[in-house]
């Protein structure tokens, strides 16, 4: 049984959250590389930190003030990371990608519809857990979908999408439910 890892929110299944995850891949088409599909997260949340068009905002805390690698900050859209966190996402550094999708996915798929608080006490369906849809999110808007059913292995998958070997296999296993 999925021992929930977050809140409660209005259950989403994979498809639903992989609409969503294309929608903003649809949005940021000028930062993903057209043969292969990688999305280059750090210069997508440059243009986002840049663009005066855009209402974002990101702060970047020393390592020793926090232990979260991001937070994602609904009132202000915007999220909190580290400075570790954002120079690795600036070095294209799968872990560091992942935790920026993350919580662009808290961003785009909570708005602040949490339904019960003490979520970590709480038993729900997975589908209902803010943590798994964020990672479901982050999954898919790393990976395309369309590109990643040609390959074969979630190591051809963690090299041209650049995340981490864990996420490829996941993401693997994930989209043979589909």
């Amino acid at each position: 049984m999925y021992k929930p890892k977050g809140y409660k929110v209005e259950r989403l299944n994979q498809k639903n959250i992989m609409q969503k995850a294309a929608s903003l891949r649809g949005a940021a088409q000028h930062f993903i590389t057209l043969d292969t599909g990688y999305f280059d997260l750090g210069e997508f949340v440059c243009y986002l930190l840049d663009n005066n068009d855009i209402l974002f905002e990101m702060q970047i805390v020393e390592d020793e003030l926090t232990q979260e690698e991001g937070i994602a900050i609904p009132s202000k859209n915007g999220i909190a990371m580290p400075d570790h966190v954002f120079n690795s996402l600036m070095d294209n550094q799968p872990r560091a990608r992942f935790t920026v999708a993350h919580e662009l996915g808290h961003l785009m798929l909570h708005e602040q519809k949490v339904y019960y608080l003490n979520g970590i006490d709480s038993w729900h369906h997975h589908e209902e857990d803010s943590e798994w849809q964020a990672n479901m999110f982050a999954a898919h808007l790393l990976i395309d979908f369309e590109k990643a059913k040609n390959l074969k292995t979630a190591d051809q998958i963690a090299t041209q999408f650049g995340v981490s070997m864990e996420v490829a296999m996941i993401y693997m296993k994930n989209i043979k439910r589909m």
